[in-house]
């Protein structure tokens, strides 16, 4: 299996968020690649979502033609989970089936793309950052890294971690950094259906 990493939006050193989680995966056997886009603020997320999505579509293929019999997992925190989103419904064929969403800025009932068959959502109900998503117009955000998925697909699993994780780049932290990796350790190492 092959995980790639995907940042937020308004991250100037992804290490210091999802990007720092990479060295440790590895460590627990995990082949780990990232998708680095830079700092990028609200007016650049509503214009360049869409170009960002299809770089990362574009980097799982070059994935895929280098290791085609390894399965790719897609990781997105905040911003991140919203590209990977995208991506997914960017396919022509399946690059990739599974992703797993921490804290999305996503609607709560965004309808996953048809060539996913799972999506882990890792949310925390006192993340507060999300909230504001719903405001910006025309654009995908909501508060499910807050809820969770609120629809009725069975492709979506929540994972509420409201009790150890205090907000939304909280995932990160060094006190929180190993609930954080066992989780999403757990939920790489499960099947994909």
């Amino acid at each position: 299996m092959i995980v790639l990493l995907v940042h937020g939006f308004n991250v100037d050193d992804p290490e210091r968020t999802i990007g720092g989680m990479a060295p440790h995966l590895r460590d627990r056997g995990h082949d780990v690649h990232t998708f680095c886009y830079g700092h990028a603020g609200f007016i650049d997320v509503r214009f360049a979502n869409e170009n960002l999505s299809y770089a990362i579509a574009s980097q799982v293929r070059s994935i895929k033609a280098l290791k085609p019999e390894l399965e790719v997992v897609l990781v997105g925190h905040s911003n991140g989970a919203a590209l990977i989103h995208r991506a997914g419904e960017l396919q022509g064929t399946p690059l990739f089936t599974r992703c797993v969403y921490v804290s999305p800025a996503l609607d709560n009932k965004a309808e996953l793309p048809p060539l996913l068959t799972r999506c882990d959502v890792m949310h925390t109900q006192k993340d507060t950052a999300v909230s504001f998503g719903s405001l910006m117009l025309f654009h995908k955000w909501g508060n499910m890294g807050k809820v969770g998925y609120r629809g009725d697909d069975p492709r979506y699993h929540n994972i509420d971690c409201s009790k150890q994780v205090a907000g939304h780049s909280e995932w990160f932290r060094p006190e929180t950094l190993g609930f954080t990796l066992g989780v999403l350790d757990e939920v790489l190492s499960s099947s994909p259906q």
